[in-house]
């Protein structure tokens, strides 16, 4: 069966053996789908009566809901099937509810094509560069009180280090007693209660794992006092004014003391969980100093999301301007600044992301436009059956990780899962030939052939062609000059038998491809410069398309969020300029496909807002 449309509908099914509550099974148990194909959800209940269910974006929001609808169960219909797809990456959350029970899942379609709902500002390195500046102005200062000494040496310290606005640093630092060694900084969640300075990670990473760790605060008061003005001042209103500002140089600040010291070893590992991992990202954006990045459920990624009743992870920033009589045209803007989503782009190190399906904190739609955007090796652990909580894979796991990326970390615990996937070396390419292709996948240390094994065209002009894109080794053919971003994409079945606790690894790598034929012209491959002009974007109502004549577009179309065709217009080929109209058509983003006399399709987006 083939739907071009968001669909749902059910079907009733043979009576089966009874349940205990309200139960959702999905035909695929990874709960992944690609774009448009059919998810078969099956719902279940052992009382007798009518249940209803619903499918949303964000559960945290009315109006991101796609379909609702009702289910009877009975002596004779046990089970109710329903058939669900989604024509655009993204996520949702399927809800049922019969006699006060309840179940949730979480299903994503195409999750490694789900991006950021808009584009970063244009001075966005420039305005991070100014807060660097401003921080580097202020001497850090360090303070060290020794608090205690562990069984193997290692000392443990409150540091105090400062930072800009007059505030203080403040964290628990432990130094192993080797001459050198790796460093980690432990960056909170969100939250203001005081932290015990025996935490295992401090004495940990310290005692058992030869490194020197920083389990920080972002507050102006030391990790075991309450600080009353936690998360504030918070003016949302100016780029500068945002709290996040403060927290993430403070991160920034402790970075650069770690890795000034004289017993450092040159590698430095980042983690954090929720918050934590939203600053633990951004920060791995900020600054080349760090190795390996570790994050799980990461908050403050797409904060545009609510404006759409999409996914926006916490704090939801456009809806805290709502509640505060803000300026949210302003709002929208401003967040941009500090919305996580922009920044793993410029890292370069090892990253492992984490993330839940059901997380109705920080949905997965939220967290998955932030990994996307990264283009170096990295490891995604998805975690069908978790919301905003944290597995052994992230509290035992970080010593895996950090092992493998981490010079001179020891790894003492039994969880040993390390991952490696390598697509090979970029390459230029004088003229258009066939270019051979070489993947490397490794667990554990052991090379394998995983299934499925996956090679696609992320950025590029033209078309690519693979001899097998099943394969780790195998050849591509482009079909015009240019730069090219090729995935390498895997699957690892950590663990998919158990139905209420399915997890499952992707390993992604990049490639770049630069094809230059002698003397040719190279085209480019970013759509706003392929002789396309879209404004105003955001609209109100109408907004225009232009382009130059020699890319020759005639047909053009527009599609809501949902996928549903909204608008389409068939032009002459001497036209150089359409007009759409929004107006009466609801606010949200909207897709754009434009396609020219050769059959070249270049995807656009626009927003709708309210006046």
């Amino acid at each position: 069966m083939k739907l071009s449309k968001l669909l749902a509908f059910t079907l009733a099914f043979l009576p089966i053996s009874a349940r205990t509550q309200v139960k959702i099974t999905l035909d695929n148990p990874k709960a992944t789908y690609a774009v448009g194909e059919i998810a078969a959800i099956r719902l279940s209940a052992t009382a007798a009566g009518t249940g209803t269910y619903d499918i949303v974006f964000d559960p945290r929001d009315d109006k991101s809901t796609l379909i609702k609808g009702s289910f009877t169960i009975s002596q004779q219909r046990q089970d109710t099937l329903v058939l669900f797809t989604l024509p655009r990456a993204g996520a949702v959350f399927f809800r049922a509810f019969q006699n006060n029970t309840a179940a949730t899942a979480g299903i994503v379609f195409a999750p490694l094509s789900i991006l950021p709902l808009e584009k970063e500002p244009t001075d966005f390195d420039a305005f991070w560069s100014k807060q660097k500046a401003d921080l580097a102005a202020v001497p850090m200062s360090p303070k060290l009180t020794q608090l205690n000494t562990l069984p193997n040496g290692s000392k443990v310290f409150l540091l105090e280090l400062a930072t800009v606005s007059n505030r203080k640093v403040y964290g628990y630092l432990a130094v192993p007693p080797s001459a050198k060694h790796p460093a980690v900084l432990q960056l909170p969640p969100f939250g203001n209660a005081p932290t015990d300075v025996e935490a295992f990670i401090t004495t940990d990473f310290s005692e058992k794992c030869n490194a020197m760790v920083l389990t920080m605060s972002v507050h102006n008061a030391p990790p075991n006092q309450t600080d009353p003005n936690a998360y504030k001042p918070d003016d949302l209103t100016k780029p500068e004014g945002f709290y996040n500002r403060l927290m993430l140089l403070a991160g920034l600040r402790a970075v650069e003391y770690l890795t000034s010291r004289d017993d450092f070893n040159g590698d430095l590992g980042v983690c954090g969980n929720s918050l934590g991992a939203g600053l633990a990202i951004s920060l791995a954006g900020l600054t080349s100093k760090i190795t390996a990045t570790m994050a799980i459920a990461p908050a403050s990624s797409e904060q545009q999301g609510s404006r759409f009743h999409l996914a926006s992870g916490f704090p939801r920033v456009n809806e805290q301007a709502k509640s505060l009589l803000l300026d949210t045209t302003v709002v929208r803007q401003t967040s941009k600044y500090h919305d996580a989503a922009y920044f793993l782009k410029r890292y370069k190190g090892a990253l492992m992301f984490q993330t839940g399906f059901v997380d109705d904190v920080c949905p997965a739609a939220s967290q998955l436009a932030a990994f996307n955007g990264f283009r170096g090796s990295a490891v995604l652990l998805n975690l069908r059956a978790f919301g905003h909580n944290y597995p052994t894979e992230y509290w035992f796991g970080r010593y895996a990780f950090f092992a493998q990326h981490l010079k001179d970390f020891k790894n003492p615990f039994d969880f040993k899962k390390s991952f490696e996937i390598n697509a090979g070396d970029d390459q230029t390419v004088d003229s258009l030939k066939t270019v051979q292709l070489k993947g490397i996948v490794k667990i554990d240390g052991a090379a394998v052939n995983l299934s499925p094994i996956r090679w696609e065209k992320i950025e590029g002009a033209g078309d690519v062609t693979f001899g097998n894109a099943k394969n780790l080794e195998t050849t591509a053919t482009f079909s015009d000059t240019g730069k090219y971003v090729l995935r390498l994409k895997a699957d690892y079945d950590y663990q998919i038998t158990d139905v209420n606790d399915v997890k499952f690894y992707t390993l992604v790598d990049f490639i770049s491809i630069d094809i230059k034929k002698k003397g040719g012209k190279i085209t480019p491959t970013d759509p706003e410069i392929m002789g396309i002009k879209v404004g105003p974007n955001p609209s109100v109502s109408n907004f225009k398309i232009r382009w130059e004549k020699e890319f020759h577009y005639r047909n053009l179309r527009v599609f809501d969020s949902f996928g549903y065709l909204r608008l389409e217009k068939t032009v002459a080929t001497d036209v150089l300029n359409v007009t759409f109209d929004l107006a009466g058509m609801p606010d949200g983003a909207y897709f754009i496909e434009m396609e020219n006399v050769n059959g070249r399709r270049i995807p656009l987006q626009i927003l709708k807002i309210g006046k």
